[in-house]
């Protein structure tokens, strides 16, 4: 098990591949799935307008998940932390860094980043739209309603305070 913000995910749960696997130092990337704080950061990434240059609504939804979701191999969540680091820095920073690749490169990242979230469907499965994205059941042949939100929106203000509460030392973690 791996912790990625408050959540604990299995330490297997992710894609892994390689961008330019024809060069001498190929990129070893990896896709994860998508907890709490990183939904809310790539929606405030794009309400928030840093997918520059991207006029289709849907491909800049599409980009903040990849800017969040692909990593380098040996990327751990808690790096950000450690360095004073915002997921919504991070995220911003990953944007610009995919808009900036030639068309090729982008073509191929995001290529790699739908089949990893084919191989990541689980429960939900990771899909975009013009006006956000959703979260799929992915049980087989029958029809379920997307879960659709905005985080923040459905979390109970007395579920926050609750959070904000446990992310303070408690008993010995205490200075």
């Amino acid at each position: 098990m791996e912790t990625v913000g408050r959540q604990v995910v299995p330490a297997d749960l992710k894609y892994e591949f390689e961008l330019d696997s024809e060069s001498d130092s190929p990129d070893l990337l990896k896709i994860v799935p998508l907890t709490g704080p990183w939904v809310v950061a790539i929606e405030r990434c794009v309400l928030n307008g840093q997918v520059k240059g991207v006029t289709d609504k849907r491909e800049a939804w599409r980009v903040a998940c990849a800017a969040a979701q692909i990593h380098a191999r040996d990327f751990e969540a808690s790096w950000l932390a450690e360095n004073h680091i915002s997921i919504d820095a991070y995220i911003n920073e990953n944007i610009q860094r995919i808009l900036s690749m030639s068309v090729s490169d982008y073509a191929a990242l995001m290529m790699a980043f739908e089949q990893g979230l084919l191989a990541l469907d689980h429960i939900v499965r990771l899909r975009v739209f013009d006006d956000g994205f959703a979260l799929m059941p992915t049980k087989g042949g029958e029809v379920y309603a997307p879960y659709r939100f905005c985080f923040d929106a459905i979390v109970p203000y007395g579920a926050l305070e609750v959070w904000a509460r446990h992310e303070e030392p408690i008993g010995d973690d205490a200075a």
